[in-house]
C-alpha cells in the first residue's frame, strides 16, 4: 500500500473565498513610563487586554460580568488567575492558583503600598487552594491604616512581577 499526498481540494468558482486571518498586531501598554505589556496579538485580544489594563483593578468588580485575568510571572514560568467573582471551569491541570474577589484588592493594595513583588505573589500561590489573602496579610505590620490608591491594573500588575495574557468574561 502506497500512500501520497493530495492536493487540497480546489473550491468551486461559486463558493466565496475563505476569509483571511486576522493580522496580529503588535501592541504594548506603557504605565508610568514603564512597559507593561508587549504581545503580538489578534486585534480582539489585544483590544481586551489594553482596555484592562487602563482601568482601576477595584472596578473590575463592579462590572456586570465576571472576569477571569490569566496573568503569568515576569521572570520565570508560572500562571495565576485573578478572578472577580469564581473560579472558571477550566484552569489547567495542575490547577493554576486564583485570587478570587475580595482577595484581588488584598493584591491591588499590597502592589500600591509596595507590600509585595513577585517573590511574594509567588509564595502566596504556594499557599493555594487551601488559604485566602486578606487585606491584614496583603500589607504587612504596617502601623498606620492604608487606603487604596487607585492604580490601574496594569499598575498593579507590574508591581506583583505579573503579565496580563488573557482576559477571560
Amino acid at each position: 500500500m502506497t500512500f501520497r499526498r493530495m492536493p487540497p481540494p480546489s473550491r468551486r468558482p461559486s463558493e466565496p473565498p475563505e476569509p483571511p486571518e486576522p493580522p496580529l498586531q503588535v501592541v504594548e501598554v506603557v504605565s508610568a513610563g514603564e512597559t507593561v505589556w508587549q504581545a503580538d496579538a489578534p486585534p480582539e485580544v489585544a483590544l481586551a487586554v489594553t482596555e484592562v489594563l487602563g482601568l482601576q483593578i477595584r472596578l473590575l468588580r463592579q462590572m456586570p460580568l465576571p472576569s477571569t485575568l490569566l496573568c503569568s510571572f515576569a521572570h520565570g514560568g508560572g500562571r495565576v488567575a485573578l478572578c472577580t467573582e469564581s473560579l472558571p471551569a477550566v484552569l489547567g491541570d495542575p490547577p493554576t492558583p486564583a485570587f478570587v474577589g475580595p482577595e484581588v484588592d488584598a493584591l491591588a493594595l499590597a502592589a500600591e503600598h509596595d507590600r509585595a513583588c513577585e517573590a511574594t505573589v509567588r509564595a502566596w500561590c504556594a499557599k493555594k487552594p487551601g488559604w485566602r489573602l486578606t487585606g491584614r496579610e496583603a500589607i504587612g505590620s504596617l502601623g498606620h491604616a492604608v487606603a487604596p490608591l487607585g492604580w490601574t491594573t496594569g499598575q498593579v500588575l507590574a508591581g506583583l512581577g505579573l503579565r496580563l495574557d488573557e482576559v477571560w468574561s
